[in-house]
């Protein structure tokens, strides 16, 4: 792909570290922390990010030297926050990198892993449900073809989604659920008295000292005033996250779903340096491992498990979830040798 932007898939390494997030303030401060590096950072365009536990994926745009910078800022302020709120020294563990994505098929399939990681991961959420990441702006509202896009074309193909122009809303999601750029306005009509309800209001920065802000949200940067600002200190995802550009990629909802309903953790890890990166915590993988034994072969302990249960649970994983095989031998308990012959 030619030109001076580039979209950039950035994730972390998630065997290095137990818990990058701890609690709800952790992941608070995290997500904040991608508005505001996306604010020194030459231009970067924040499409789509996922926090979990133990590691991060975030999809930008920019240049690379631009990309770089958002990188080198994210993990500066995590190591200062991590360090003044935990006293730990994470700098060296904290291995984030990026990979260019070049291809539209690519693109989209990124987006898609992303949101997916939750309920990889075995979390009770629907994918839009999850609180720390971006599903939930997704074809929230009417397709709208005036949103700026990115400047970024990929190279002509027949299959070039970009090019469709079926525009349809997100109208079948349940009733209960609301996108956060529709549940911030809502919000705010109804009250912007951060006492009477100090997680449900949203606010403008500009409504309060800059002091104040300062400290709400954990950071000297200042915010635009007119982005909304929650009582618990999280910057609204609706401000800086340029979802329009990228659903105009997949062009529909329905193609979008499509998407999303694959499993595209083999593919995305593989192109990720393959088993070299772990992106499900030993703890996790351990999780669905006692979940996938008790109701495959009613046991509650892996240890009582026989070879050949172990074989089959570990052919499984590996499908499910791209688990890397020393992964998998350290959980199963399985040698290398024993696992290459049927993986």
């Amino acid at each position: 792909m030619t030109g001076k932007n580039s979209y950039w898939h950035i994730y972390s390494d998630g065997r290095k570290i137990d818990f990058l997030f701890r609690d709800e303030s952790e992941f608070i401060a995290g997500m904040n922390r991608i508005a505001l590096c996306s604010m020194v950072s030459g231009g970067v365009k924040i499409h789509a990010f996922c926090l979990m536990s133990n590691h991060i994926h975030i999809l930008i745009s920019g240049s690379a030297e631009s990309a770089r910078k958002f990188i080198n800022e994210y993990k500066r302020l995590t190591g200062i926050w991590v360090r003044k709120h935990r006293g730990e020294k994470i700098m060296g563990a904290f291995d984030v990198s990026m990979k260019e994505v070049d291809t539209i098929e690519y693109l989209l399939t990124t987006v898609a892993y992303i949101h997916r990681n939750p309920m990889v991961a075995g979390f009770p959420y629907r994918i839009e449900c999850y609180p720390w990441s971006s599903a939930a702006l997704y074809f929230s509202g009417d397709y709208n073809d005036t949103q700026s896009g990115t400047g970024i074309d990929f190279p002509d193909s027949s299959g070039d989604l970009s090019q469709m122009k079926i525009r349809t809303s997100f109208q079948s999601r349940s009733q209960g659920y609301r996108s956060m750029e529709c549940l911030y306005i809502q919000s705010v009509e109804r009250d912007m008295n951060l006492h009477d309800n100090p997680k449900g209001n949203w606010f403008p920065a500009s409504s309060t000292g800059e002091l104040k802000m300062r400290k709400l949200i954990g950071s000297h940067k200042k915010i635009p005033g007119e982005w909304m600002v929650r009582a618990d200190g999280l910057i609204n995802p609706g401000n800086y996250i340029s979802h329009q550009s990228i659903e105009r990629k997949f062009a529909s909802q329905r193609h979008y779903l499509f998407v999303l309903s694959r499993k595209s953790e083999p593919e995305i890890n593989k192109s990720l340096d393959g088993d070299n990166r772990v992106m499900l915590s030993d703890r996790e993988i351990r999780t669905i491992t006692l979940e996938m034994a008790e109701k495959d072969y009613s046991v509650t302990r892996i240890m009582d498990l026989g070879t050949s249960e172990r074989l089959s649970l570990a052919s499984k994983l590996k499908s499910r979830y791209g688990v890397p095989m020393k992964q998998l031998s350290r959980i199963l308990r399985i040698t290398d040798k024993s696992l290459r012959e049927i993986i």
